[in-house]
């Protein structure tokens, strides 16, 4: 009786974290872009880099 109930509570948490990530990700596509192409041109980034550009430098 409540396996049912206790599957469609996860299913709905999944479902509202998977919306969230996929906002998160529309909303910071930019920074995305530009953490992947520094990491494509220098392999590494350190903690300053990665400020930088998540300040958007």
């Amino acid at each position: 009786m409540f396996v049912g109930v206790g599957a469609s509570r996860v299913r709905d948490i999944v479902i509202g974290a998977y919306k969230k990530a996929s906002q998160l990700i529309k909303d910071n596509l930019d920074t995305l872009h530009k953490m992947a192409n520094a990491l494509l041109e220098q392999e590494t980034l350190d903690s300053s880099e990665i400020d930088e550009l998540m300040a958007g430098g």
